[in-house]
């Protein structure tokens, strides 16, 4: 008795030990993997002309006039506009405008006949407008003498701006004429399109009266000493650069900023605009 149950224990302990019978699982079949790409969104186009607004937020008048009795008031308030105007431009779209410690200069407003305007004196800056000498003019399609009237406030205080970034001074200019004089008439021709005061259409009949000016369109003939004003040419010249410059507008910062802190005006011009000074000059019609 003691045998079989011996026996009959062990047969038991056999048959737990052999291998369970067990389904074989198929394999999973893996889902292929998903690729994502991520597309960044395009950089909006930069335009040679900030967008069209009704009117700009101006800064505070703060500056100090000096304004000769008889000047008309509604002159006056046309060069305080346009200057505020410019101000408003830079800032928004130039990286800042002057820095309110260098914004100790003051303004004149004369009735003396010699000339209408100019940035700068014998001791820096100094927006000057003589209102006696040419200074209001025929009206045409696009421009009259309201217009000119804030052109001449903002293209003064973009001057103004120049030197206070480091490459303007009143007996020195490192970069080429019609270079100071286009970034100052773009700056100011734009200003009055934030403003609301002249729209695309109207820049597009500007560009081609200045076209019809120009006699030579050979810019280098504008570097030092031009044969005439070099802000026709030179606004042209500008609204190109800007319309392809990888930093837009703010290009015209960058070109001044450039040579004011030592850097050739070769290297300061393809830092600021994407594109070398001389190949400009081979490209530019």
């Amino acid at each position: 008795m003691k045998f079989f149950s011996m026996l009959f224990i062990f047969v038991i302990l056999i048959s737990s030990c052999a291998p369970a019978a067990h389904t074989i699982a198929p394999t999973p079949t893996s889902a292929p993997a998903i690729t994502v790409t991520f597309t960044s969104p395009s950089e909006p186009t930069m335009t040679s002309t900030p967008m069209a607004m009704p009117s700009a937020t101006l800064e505070p008048d703060d500056f100090v006039f000096e304004i000769d009795p008889g000047a008309p008031d509604e002159d006056v308030a046309e060069i305080k506009l346009g200057i505020n105007l410019a101000r408003a431009y830079l800032r928004d779209y130039a990286g800042g405008d002057i820095t309110a410690d260098k914004r100790n200069f003051v303004v004149k407003i004369v009735l003396n006949g010699t000339g209408c305007c100019t940035a700068f004196d014998e001791y820096g800056p100094r927006p000057y407008f003589d209102l006696s000498n040419g200074w209001n003019i025929v009206s045409s399609d696009f421009w009259d003498g309201f217009d000119h009237h804030l052109n001449a406030g903002a293209h003064e205080y973009a001057h103004i701006w120049q030197g206070a970034l480091g490459c303007l001074t009143t007996h020195h200019s490192p970069l080429p004429d019609w270079l100071d004089e286009g970034i100052a008439q773009y700056v100011s021709i734009n200003s009055l399109k934030l403003g609301g005061y002249v729209t695309d259409s109207d820049i597009t009949q500007i560009s081609y009266e200045f076209s019809r000016r120009i006699k030579n369109r050979s810019l280098a003939l504008y570097e030092v000493d031009p044969p005439v004003w070099p802000g026709d040419i030179g606004f042209l010249a500008v609204k190109k650069l800007i319309a392809k410059a990888p930093n837009g507008p703010l290009a015209l910062r960058m070109v001044c900023e450039g040579v004011a802190a030592g850097k050739s005006v070769d290297e300061s011009f393809e830092n600021a605009f994407g594109i070398s000074k001389e190949e400009f000059y081979k490209i530019f019609h």
